[in-house]
């Protein structure tokens, strides 16, 4: 019975040393450009800026994404419905600049680290605004 229970240990030590190694070596992964959906902060930051996309335009977001699917840019598709581009990025860059602050404040990035990472965004940002996907992607 020790020796099952001693097997049965040793096991998921083995299983979780295997698990830890994999996540390991997803977080060390190099990020590449292109079309990759991205971390789970990736994706909340697309439904935000989905999200504050239609409340801009006061168009839903299926229709937005519709609309993007059919070969628009969001950049075109927010000029379409009356709202300025720049306007909109520093919308959002402002929603974003709360966060870091709080962030910072909180003590888990530095300013340096607050500052950089949302100059990375307002280029990001600003690029997505004008690429077209594929039609029906």
């Amino acid at each position: 019975m020790k020796r099952t229970l001693w097997i049965v240990g040793l096991m998921m030590v083995m299983l979780l040393a295997a698990v830890s190694a994999v996540g390991a070596q997803e977080q060390t992964a190099p990020q590449t450009g292109g079309n990759e959906k991205g971390g789970p902060m990736a994706q909340i930051l697309r439904r935000q800026v989905m999200w504050l996309a239609s409340e801009e335009t006061g168009v839903p977001v299926r229709d937005l994404i519709a609309e993007i699917r059919s070969g628009k840019s969001l950049g075109t598709v927010l000029t379409e419905h009356g709202v300025d581009s720049a306007a909109f990025v520093d919308t959002v860059a402002a929603q974003l600049q709360e966060r870091l602050d709080r962030a910072v404040s909180m003590g888990r990035l530095t300013q340096e680290q607050a500052d950089e990472r949302l100059s990375q965004f307002r280029e990001r940002l600003t690029e997505r605004l004008t690429v077209v996907p594929p039609v029906g992607v």
